[in-house]
């Protein structure tokens, strides 16, 4: 492994760049460029920017400081890009912006940023653009469902202390009936039949169809109320996770590649074959 983008220390820099000199301010999210095969989007606190997938890393929105409005390339700003989420079009994407509470649209030919759902923090209530309050805060992913029963990202799962769906023709918001306030820190991925992967102190299922929340490994909450943070591989209760921040479903592999940021570890999870039936 080598460090290919970024340099030292934390610094709030958004200049375009090359990627050897570029500076992140806690470059924490990414996703997939689907124009561009060797390429790919980076959040960061305070910015979203694109790599080529070369050389270069140009600013698509936000700024070096942190707030909420919103506008055009670095005249927009964020405080926290929790999650990415791109269609496939490359059109539009969807930001997660955690600390200002807020699902936020990136048009991307126009860089033009607008507020789908917010919930104003009192420094910035009077800025608001006019979208509507989400009953939900702190919100920390975004991803498209994938059921095959709906239109291709017609909808967004958004999670935070519940999980909600999201339709974004209408800007209906429903809280899907899981509760994610006992898993401390939640990885969700969508399968490509709908159902739902949980990655927290356990790994978990949730099929929106029948409302089944099923375990499959882990520790997961404790009798005293407490989490096993310890590490562990193996099976069944035997395996413990601690403060899993991402899951990535290889579905033609039956597995999930976790990333288990306090254990410095990427796991893999075997899962059942009947889950992807």
């Amino acid at each position: 492994m080598i460090t290919f983008g970024g340099t030292p220390g934390t610094y709030r820099s958004v200049l375009d760049s090359e990627i050897s000199t570029t500076r992140f301010h806690h470059a924490e999210v990414m996703c997939s460029d689907p124009s561009n095969p060797d390429g790919c989007f980076i959040g960061d606190h305070t910015s979203v920017r694109c790599f080529d997938g070369h050389q270069t890393v140009s600013l698509l929105a936000g700024y070096q400081t942190s707030g909420f409005s919103d506008g055009f390339g670095s005249t927009a700003r964020f405080d926290r890009v929790g999650s990415l989420c791109c269609t496939r079009d490359r059109k539009r994407m969807f930001v997660v912006d955690t600390n200002n509470h807020s699902l936020r649209l990136i048009s991307i030919e126009e860089r033009a940023v607008s507020s789908l759902l917010h919930k104003p923090k009192p420094q910035f209530a009077a800025k608001g653009s006019g979208a509507s309050s989400p009953p939900f805060f702190y919100p920390d992913r975004v991803l498209f469902d994938r059921s095959p029963s709906i239109q291709p990202e017609s909808s967004l799962y958004i999670a935070a202390t519940e999980l909600h769906r999201f339709d974004i023709k209408t800007g209906a918001i429903t809280t899907v009936p899981v509760s994610l306030a006992t898993m401390r820190r939640v990885a969700i991925e969508c399968l490509s039949n709908g159902i739902l992967l949980l990655v927290s102190q356990a790994v978990s299922t949730f099929n929106p169809r029948t409302k089944q929340l099923l375990k499959l490994v882990g520790a997961g909450p404790q009798p005293t109320g407490k989490f096993g943070f310890g590490f562990g591989d193996g099976v069944g209760d035997a395996v413990q996770f601690d403060d899993p921040q991402s899951v990535v479903v290889v579905e033609r592999e039956h597995c999930a590649y976790v990333a288990d940021t306090s254990h410095n570890r990427i796991r893999r999870i075997t899962l059942p074959l009947k889950l992807f039936n």
